[in-house]
Formats: structure tokens, sequence, C-alpha cells
């Protein structure tokens, strides 16, 4: 089965790394460094290194869903295969926007003169849940319509994006 996300801090030392010996009895460990590629699992997050998919290993992964917790941890090659094989692979720019969104606004003075924390904190958290589901809304859509794979989507509207802020901005031509 698992262990539980309290089970995995109980286990984790202050440095963020695991003590395989304080996880709990019959917890199995599995070996090897690559093992979590072979574990049924209906959602795999990938929130530690680049190319941790690749086109060797992609063959492994059973998920569904492959969310990029980390910055470009699937290949171009292994998210063509996994696209075709009808998995879904949230690319690392749409997976981390709440942060980057609210790091924007922060910085760019976007955000209303609240003097309670709280209430700004609730703004906040509305905003970016607003614009995270206008962006996944419009990716999601477009992928449909174009049965093109997630990642090349938000690349391409990224692009678009630019060129709208920066008219100089020279947007690529897709294939």
């Amino acid at each position: 089965a698992g262990i539980t996300q309290g089970m995995m801090w109980r286990a984790t030392d202050a440095k963020g790394s695991l003590d395989r010996s304080k996880l709990p009895a019959g917890t199995e460990v599995l070996k090897g460094p690559d093992a979590w590629l072979d574990v049924d699992a209906h959602v795999l997050v990938l929130a530690a290194s680049e190319d941790a998919v690749t086109e060797k290993n992609v063959g492994r992964v059973r998920a569904k869903v492959i969310g990029e917790g980390a910055n470009l941890p699937v290949s171009p090659g292994a998210q063509d295969e996994l696209h075709r094989r009808g998995a879904l692979v949230v690319p690392d720019v749409l997976a981390n926007i709440g942060g980057a969104a609210v790091t924007s606004l922060v910085l760019s003075a976007s955000t209303p003169h609240l003097t309670d924390t709280a209430a700004l904190v609730k703004w906040l958290f509305s905003e970016i849940d607003d614009r995270v589901t206008r962006a996944m809304t419009i990716a999601v859509s477009r992928t449909k319509t174009s049965r093109r794979p997630l990642p090349l989507v938000v690349e391409d509207l990224s692009f678009e994006r630019a060129a709208r802020v920066r008219p100089d901005f020279a947007v690529p031509v897709t294939t």
C-alpha cells in the first residue's frame, strides 16, 4: 500500500533525508535508485530532479497522470511516448504556477492594500486559484482540440503571451 504523509515526516530527518530505519514495521522498501518507476500508481509526481523519466525508462512508468514538480523531469522523447500512451503530463510551468504567480503579484505591487494579513492571504489564494483555473482550462482545452501533448501546448501559449506583452518577441514556428 504505502505510508501516510505523517509516517513519512516522522521518518525524515532535519535535512530532508528519509531514514528508512524509522519507517513503520512491515513497510516495503524498494531496492534500487529508480525502483519507484515500477510502482503501480495513478498519479506520479516528479519533484526531485531533471530527466527523471527519459526515453530509456519511460516504458516502466504506469501512472496515467504525471506531475512535473521539478524543473524538466520528463525528457521531450518521454513526453511524446507518454502522450502516445494516453498519459497526461502536467508540465512544470503549470504544476508550479501558483508560487510564481504569488511572487509576481507581490513583487509588482499588484495586490490590494490590505493591512490584515489573513485578508491578504485569502485574496491571494482566491486570485491564484482563478488564474490557475483559467490557465489550466485554456491549456487542456487546446490540448484536446489540437491532440498535441499538454507540455507543447503550454509552450505555445507561453510564446503567444510573450508576443502579446512584447511585440518584438519572435514566436517560434511549430510544426
